[in-house]
């Protein structure tokens, strides 16, 4: 999602916070998950160039999510990002693990 809208290559991983939150399906969690990481951009300016140490318990999925606080010296939005939608949301498994499709609202 930030490779979408700034590139990941311009964030660097020097500040990490932890992003969590709550659903009732892997739908819901994904969706409500990549729109947590949404409001930290939007209300700290906080850009993620990696996530690690995932947690998924029942309900509950967590990440710490590596990256720094915007500059806009340094980063320039290529695109921007509002939201995470159900729209055409899917889920498979494949050999490497699991893997989502899913739009965004731009």
């Amino acid at each position: 999602m930030f490779d979408l809208m700034f590139g990941l290559d311009r964030v660097d991983p020097k500040e990490r916070r932890l992003v969590k939150a709550e659903g009732d399906s892997l739908e819901e969690l994904l969706v409500a998950w990549l729109n947590e990481v949404l409001y930290a951009h939007a209300a700290d300016k906080m850009l993620f160039s990696r996530f690690t140490d995932a947690e998924l318990s029942g309900n509950f999925f967590s990440a710490w999510g590596w990256g720094e606080r915007m500059d806009s010296g340094l980063h320039v939005a290529e695109m921007e990002i509002k939201a995470a939608t159900y729209h055409g949301l899917a889920f498979r498994r494949t050999e490497a693990g699991w893997a989502a499709t899913i739009i965004f609202d731009v």
